[in-house]
């Protein structure tokens, strides 16, 4: 196992933290923008525009268990992931800009089988991209107790490029007839400097990779059945399908929540650079929150505090753009907590699986967690347009009455969470066993994994 002088830690951290910024753009671009592409670009209705978003995140969910487990038997036959990393960041950069660029002709059948097919591709190549990135990160993660540090890193970077992409929303919005222009503009810009910089970042990390616990060549079967025997990972693959799912659906619906409730669509990008920094200017509170409590407890607080954000939203919100705003950065700052202790824990689940089965499964197990994310991501889509189509949304119509399209957009966000928070205070034993975490305790420091 490397052991990483500081400085070395400080250069390790800043790449991993900077492929995860990268990783975020791909994942933003097709969050932020697919569906009011779909619906207002390419002139789908919501029903069936969240339909398309739901199969493709399905597709994704679908291969993204064994795929994980087979790059895991691939890692066990190369010196390391930089090949696999660069051209599945290349191939899914490439997609993505196509799949957008269709907004520019009319649309027939043929038309739309093309830019379905080519969402496939992307959803694909971008799993390759995500689990190999994921893989890399636990691997440099050696110390238990960095974890949370170096996980807080990477999300703070995720964060830094949203706001990028969120200060990107005004002008994209600036005009309506030309939606689809712009966001192909940012699509095949983003994908130009992605590419240089996966590889540049990747270089610094190439060392701590090699150097990382073996993987030893097993059998698929195996590996698969490592999975299976690491509950941890399952209870944390449940947290993040509720999650993904109700932040989704808020995250995609707040577009239109400002169409609709706040009649500015050019708010959006000002409340997702809120969003955004207000989680990094939240990580120190997290961060010290685990200290004290522990990574389980403050995972569960996330959860329950966000939930109760977002009733505080739902009633307040629509007042003002301004108190909305304030709003949004309560979210956010909760919303931070959640990714970085998901983060923090998967690492230790993975190292105490691998003592117990004595088969150590990486990208296996990220596989199932983000197969849950998508899963979630996928239902929030296909959730979200459903109900819009519920109340009547259709481009350019006047509401009266806002109550159902708040209902809508922040309903499933409040309540998934809320949810997540009673399990993870229900099995709270359970994942600690998962995770090897000691029961010792709170006022310890209570963050060690057993050797």
């Amino acid at each position: 196992m490397l052991v990483a002088l500081p400085i070395e830690k400080l250069k390790i951290g800043l790449s991993s933290a900077a492929l995860n910024g990268i990783k975020n753009v791909y994942w933003s671009l097709f969050t932020l923008f697919g569906m009011v592409y779909l619906t207002d670009v390419i002139g789908l209705s919501p029903a069936l525009a969240g339909t398309i978003l739901f199969a493709s995140l399905m597709f994704d969910a679908v291969v993204d268990l064994p795929l994980g487990a087979l790059l895991d038997g691939i890692r066990g036959r190369v010196r390391d992931y930089g090949s696999i990393l660069i051209i599945s960041a290349g191939l899914s950069s490439l997609a993505l800009t196509a799949f957008y660029f269709f907004g520019v002709f009319s649309f027939g059948s043929l038309e739309t089988a093309l830019l379905i097919g080519t969402l496939l591709i992307f959803r694909l190549t971008f799993s390759v991209f995500d689990l190999t990135e994921n893989a890399i990160a636990v691997r440099v993660m050696t110390n238990p107790e960095d974890r949370t540090l170096f996980a807080s890193a990477r999300k703070i970077a995720q964060s830094l490029t949203a706001v990028l992409l969120g200060a990107s929303m005004g002008w994209v919005f600036q005009s309506e007839g030309d939606y689809a222009a712009r966001i192909a503009t940012m699509a095949l810009s983003a994908s130009v400097v992605l590419i240089a910089l996966t590889a540049a970042c990747y270089n610094n990390l190439r060392q701590s990779d090699r150097l990382g616990a073996t993987l030893d060549e097993t059998k698929f079967s195996q590996r698969l059945d490592a999975i299976k025997k690491a509950p941890g990972c399952w209870m944390i693959a449940a947290a993040a399908f509720l999650e993904a799912c109700g932040t989704t659906a808020f995250m995609s619906g707040l577009i239109y929540y400002a169409i609709v409730v706040l009649k500015d669509p050019s708010w959006v990008g000002a409340a997702l650079v809120s969003m955004t920094l207000s989680q990094v200017a939240g990580q120190p509170l997290w961060l010290w929150i685990a200290r004290r409590l522990g990574k389980i407890a403050a995972f569960g607080l996330t959860h329950g505090f966000a939930a109760c954000a977002g009733v505080v939203f739902a009633l307040l919100g629509q007042g003002s753009d301004v108190k909305a705003l304030g709003l949004i950065c309560l979210i956010g700052g909760l919303l931070g907590g959640v990714s970085t202790l998901r983060w923090s824990l998967l690492p230790d689940i993975i190292d105490h699986a691998a003592r117990q089965n004595a088969v150590r499964v990486e990208s296996g197990m990220i596989g199932l967690v983000i197969c849950a994310i998508q899963t979630g991501a996928g239902v929030a889509a296909l959730v979200l347009g459903v109900g819009l189509s519920a109340v009547g949304y259709e481009a350019g119509r006047d509401f009266l009455n806002v109550a159902p399209i708040i209902l809508v957009v922040v309903g499933p966000f409040i309540a998934l969470n809320g949810l997540c928070a009673l399990g993870i205070v229900l099995f709270r034993q359970q994942l600690s066993q998962a995770c090897g975490i000691r029961q010792t305790p709170i006022r310890s420091h209570n963050l060690r994994s057993e050797v």
